[in-house]
């Protein structure tokens, strides 16, 4: 029986709206544009709302919310890693979401008998 791996440390592109809650109230919209099963890169999150080590929540609608800390913050984007590593169903599900539905990002095969693989 084959199990699909993917790298914790593999990224991949999105283009997902997202909002950033800080534990002090502050939220910001951005733009999720690369996930992996540890962490991901928000856009237009302008670096004076957030510093690094701060905890943040990523709401992302109809998906759930990710909590993670800032690991870096640039003059357009931060870098976030989180808490509790994604599945690799949770990730598929989030980068399907992302996509257009007509043609998704990424496929994977379904999860369970893979022996014909």
């Amino acid at each position: 029986m084959g199990v699909l791996l993917i790298p914790r440390h593999k990224r991949f592109a999105v283009r997902q709206n997202v909002r950033l809650r800080a534990g002090n109230g502050d939220l910001l919209s951005g733009q999720m544009i690369e996930v992996s099963l540890e962490a991901c890169r928000v856009s237009a999150c302008g670096q004076r709302r957030f510093h690094i080590d701060q905890v943040v929540t990523v709401e992302v609608a109809g998906f759930g919310d990710l909590t993670g800390i800032v690991r870096s913050v640039g003059e357009r984007c931060c870098a976030i890693r989180f808490v509790q590593s994604l599945a690799p169903a949770e990730l598929q599900e989030l980068v399907w979401s992302a996509g257009d539905e007509a043609r998704p990002i990424l496929h994977l095969p379904a999860f369970g008998n893979l022996s014909g693989i």
